[in-house]
């Protein structure tokens, strides 16, 4: 279907809604009129909320269809969510009137009358807005209008209200309890509430860009599928809907040697890959960033001429990676403040592949909800501390964003130790493929069982504190006042603590993205 008919059929069941739904509460107000019952003025008073509502939405589709202007350039869509925001409200107000007429009902004592006249023309009644409710929540889906599909949600709504109205109404005929009448009112004035309730809130969601999480997990996966090796990594994807339109930006890491051709031709080919994805016309815009040589372990180049390291691992284009925030090129560091608290982890390893176990470690941090690595420093190989033969240690240290509590993260910690072959014993300084320490967060002294902080030993420990002063050297120790690049300098020792270059003569560490 294309735009203009989607805008004409929505228009259509606008006007349809706005006529069907007058029709209905001229026809409640009629069996109001006959019956006196409070429960009917309930269902009469949501109706005349759908008559109003109606015409908001047929005023919100009009403005809706059109076309971006200079004072408009991203399209008039929004218009929707309002509409659909005044309709919540509306339910509101006319929930409370339903509590008035209910409440002076109870006082009064009810007083019913030809029920039998009033119970047919309100099934009838009923029937019919079942009709529409469902006619406008099926072509509100299909032409992506999410003020269609609260308006038909909502008319649904006016279904089951009249439905229980109806239902109770023959209770109190059978049973002869007139009292149930205000009562079934009352009952119905809570659920419109809640119908009002859920209805704002999409409309507020709408308003303030809201992007549900299904549809960033769609365009991730969009774009996963449609990755080509150039597309080296992604992040600070952004998504939003405005009527039937979908804005998304996203941020492509490509090779910096790139020339504008070829980034106007991913531009188109990311650009398909998203509106293939998604319902309705779309807007996307990508920002290329130049690659650096922390992420040629990630990059599926093969035939790249500056590459500093080997490709070692792919990783995918999640929902999770695609929403990370804006990076620093060098380091990868957030741009964006990040939510959360200050901690620095040691890692270290002198058993097996020392480089793999550390590398596994940091991407397992990395992977674990509430933790964002913020920089880290090089690597240092040391001589053991503890009883021969053991061999010299790799040791290094991440700085960490956190919305873990301390014990939480010491405990994942641990965890990753035992996932790399590591069971913690009484016995001090022994080898171990993999040992991680948290010993600072947010400067916190703390004294529990299981957890100190500060670590209590690494203010005495050299291959701690060199990298360490790399990342935080002006850093007060909480306990000693002491700086970290103090304390680094009065134990240094060249010969113990040794920056460590591998094969090739490079830092294997700088490898890690």
């Amino acid at each position: 279907m294309d735009h203009e008919r989607e805008e004409a059929e929505r228009i259509r069941a606008g006007r349809l809604a706005l006529l069907a739904g007058a029709g209905i509460f001229a026809g409640k107000v009629v069996a109001f009129g006959i019956t006196g019952s409070s429960a009917v003025f309930s269902d009469a008073m949501e109706s005349v909320v759908n008559v109003v509502a109606a015409g908001l939405l047929l005023y919100s589709l009009v403005v809706a269809a059109r076309p971006p202007d200079p004072d408009h350039p991203y399209g008039h869509g929004k218009v929707e969510f309002f509409s659909a925001g005044v309709e919540g409200a509306l339910i509101a107000l006319a929930a409370l009137a339903i509590l008035v007429e209910a409440g002076g009902e109870l006082m009064r004592g009810p007083e019913l009358r030809e029920l039998d006249t009033g119970l047919v023309l309100l099934s009838g009644l009923a029937g019919a807005n079942a009709w529409l409710g469902v006619f406008l929540v099926r072509t509100g889906r299909r032409t992506a209008s999410s003020a269609l599909v609260a308006d038909g949600r909502h008319v649904l709504a006016d279904v089951w209200t009249s439905v229980g109205v109806v239902g109770g109404l023959l209770v109190v005929k059978w049973t002869g309890w007139v009292v149930l009448d205000p009562l079934i009112a009352i009952a119905v004035a809570a659920n419109i509430l809640r119908t009002g309730f859920a209805i704002t809130r999409e409309a507020v969601g709408g308003l303030m860009d809201e992007a549900p999480e299904e549809m960033l997990d769609t365009l991730a996966s969009a774009l996963e599928a449609q990755r080509a090796p150039a597309w080296i990594d992604v992040h600070s994807l952004r998504a939003w809907r405005s009527g039937r339109f979908t804005h998304a930006d996203i941020h492509i890491v490509v090779p910096r040697y790139f020339d504008a051709d070829r980034l106007h031709d991913l531009d188109g080919r990311i650009n398909h890959a998203v509106a293939r994805a998604l319902d309705g016309p779309t807007e996307v815009i990508v920002h290329f960033d130049p690659c650096r040589p922390r992420l040629c372990a990630g990059c599926e180049m093969t035939d790249c001429a500056i590459r500093e390291t080997g490709f070692e691992v792919r990783y995918p284009w999640s929902r999770e990676r695609a929403t990370r925030v804006d990076e620093a090129l060098e380091t990868g560091e957030p741009l964006a403040p990040y939510r959360g608290h200050e901690a620095f982890v040691s890692l270290g390893s002198n058993l097996g592949d020392r480089v793999a176990h550390l590398r596994a470690a940091a991407d397992a941090l990395a992977a674990t909800r509430g933790v964002q690595p913020v920089a880290f420093s090089h690597l240092y190989e040391t001589d053991p501390v503890g009883p021969p033969p053991q061999g010299p240690y790799l040791n290094a240290v991440m700085r960490l964003r956190t919305t873990l509590a301390p014990a939480e993260l010491l405990a994942r910690l641990l965890e990753i130790e035992r996932q790399r072959g590591r069971e913690r014993g009484p016995e001090r300084d022994v080898a171990r493929p993999l040992d991680l320490d948290l010993l600072d967060y947010d400067g916190l002294c703390v004294d529990e069982p299981g957890l100190e902080l500060p670590h209590p030993r690494f203010h005495e420990r050299a291959f701690v504190l060199e990298p360490l002063s790399e990342l935080a050297g002006e850093r007060v120790h909480p306990r000693s006042g002491e700086t970290i690049e103090t304390l680094a300098a009065s134990l240094h020792d060249p010969g113990a603590v040794r920056p460590f270059r591998g094969q090739g003569g490079g830092d294997p560490w700088r490898s890690w993205p």
